[in-house]
């Protein structure tokens, strides 16, 4: 997604070569998950949850 990317860059921008390569970006990606379920970090609405909810089922695939 958009916001993943953004993150991405923002810490590549604070700390050259933190995430050299596609394994690392999935940690990232599976770290930022793993908070917003454990924090419930994610809008409440209906339809972010179903976004929500489609993105971990096609990411888990």
């Amino acid at each position: 997604s958009e916001d993943m990317v953004e993150i991405v860059k923002g810490l590549r921008r604070q700390r050259i070569f933190s995430i050299q390569n596609n394994v690392q970006y999935l940690y990232v990606d599976r770290v930022l998950l793993y908070f917003i379920d454990k924090y419930k970090a994610v809008a409440q609405s209906p339809k972010m949850q179903r976004l929500y909810k489609q993105f971990k089922r096609d990411y888990n695939q």
